[in-house]
């Protein structure tokens, strides 16, 4: 790292020597300036051990973090494998009378899914009852919220559809 920033001011020096004091110099950066500092990595063993180890060759005190993004995709995880598991509980039986090649899962990513196409009110998909299902809705539902799923992707490449609209009560919007 003090090659690269030894190598970022020679540029600077040649490019835009008026800018030059507002970089530190190599000898500036330090493993000792992270005392009372935070370190933030990923949630991964390795990330965690590797800021473990920082830690320790700073004299001083180091405040370890998580990254916010990582803890939220570890959350979204879980939260999807217990829809899941509670989806396959409740349709255990049922699950037994549907033909293996029709690739029916208890999946619940897969359920916000082929709700959100069924009943979409933007309509854009053939197969879909969007443009009947908004005024059935309206006039059997009133006052229920029908939220439309949007397409989530977090890093370690699981997909789901953002589905908790499809939960809600509507005694707990009020």
């Amino acid at each position: 790292m003090q090659n690269m920033l030894q190598c970022w001011r020679d540029v600077t020096e040649r490019e835009f020597p008026e800018l030059l004091h507002l970089l530190p110099t190599k000898e500036d950066i330090t493993l000792q300036k992270l005392k009372d500092g935070g370190i933030i990595t990923d949630t991964c063993n390795p990330a965690r051990n590797c800021n473990k180890l920082i830690s320790e060759e700073v004299d001083g005190v180091t405040y370890n973090l998580l990254c916010h993004n990582h803890l939220r995709n570890v959350w979204i995880k879980n939260v999807l494998d217990s829809l899941t598991e509670h989806l396959r509980t409740c349709l255990h039986d049922s699950m037994d009378d549907i033909a293996p090649e029709f690739r029916v899962s208890c999946s619940f990513v897969t359920f916000a899914r082929a709700f959100d196409k069924m009943f979409s009110l933007c309509a854009n998909y053939p197969k879909g009852w969007g443009e009947a299902f908004c005024p059935w809705l309206r006039e059997n539902h009133r006052g229920h919220l029908s939220c439309g799923a949007c397409r989530l992707r977090y890093s370690d490449g699981h997909c789901s559809n953002g589905g908790i609209g499809h939960l809600l009560e509507p005694k707990s919007l009020r």
